[in-house]
């Protein structure tokens, strides 16, 4: 699991810099003006940032359904654990009777 984190984390990260590098190569080569350049820059930077924020919204949305699964699979061997110490101390105690 920590090497599927690692990867998406990875992947990100060469989006993100291979998005900035790129908005600065179009800066650099493009024949518009710095104004529209700027327009267009602001443009994709919103729209990754849109994507990022659904991301995030997908990945909150996964670990809420794991840890709502995790809590329902623990209730039950919680719930017998305790069960099982309240007989070993009953059996403690009455054996001291």
């Amino acid at each position: 699991m920590s090497a599927e984190k690692n990867n998406g984390g990875s992947f990100a990260a060469g989006a993100l810099l291979g998005a900035l590098i790129g908005a600065a190569v179009a800066m650099v080569a493009t024949p518009e003006s710095g104004k529209v350049v700027r327009r267009k820059i602001k443009g994709l930077v919103n729209k990754y940032l849109e994507e990022g924020h659904e991301v995030v919204d997908n990945v909150e949305a996964v670990v809420s359904e794991i840890a709502g699964g995790v809590k329902d699979a623990a209730e039950p061997m919680i719930k017998e654990t305790a069960k099982k110490a309240k007989d070993l101390k009953k059996q403690m105690f009455s054996g001291l009777k």
